[in-house]
């Protein structure tokens, strides 16, 4: 039987930023964890999500949008999308963050 939790002890643990990469943590019917890594000056142009998202920063800097707004983020940083928010990010430094969908 499979366990009924998922534990990473610390998400910082995982190999270096070595180029853009993601990694799903989690995924079911209701929700999809998804760690994304980037290099200086990569990372998402600007797109909308069908579902409510949230992004937090665990290292690194980005420039990220959400809708007309630009905000300088870094480790700590954490924001909730609703639905068909336009967004973007850019990272400044290499970067690592979560990003954690809800889909029902």
């Amino acid at each position: 039987m499979s366990s009924p939790y998922l534990l990473l002890p610390n998400l910082n643990n995982f190999a270096p930023v070595v180029g853009r990469a993601t990694k799903v943590l989690h995924q079911d019917n209701k929700s999809k964890v998804v760690l994304l890594e980037f290099l200086p000056g990569q990372g998402l142009p600007p797109h909308a999500a069908a579902f409510p998202g949230f992004i937090m920063i665990l290292t690194g800097e980005a420039t990220l949008q959400l809708g007309g707004d630009t905000h300088q983020a870094s480790s700590g940083f954490f924001a909730h999308m609703a639905p068909g928010l336009k967004h973007a990010i850019l990272a400044v430094t290499g970067l690592r963050m979560l990003l954690i969908l809800q889909l029902a």
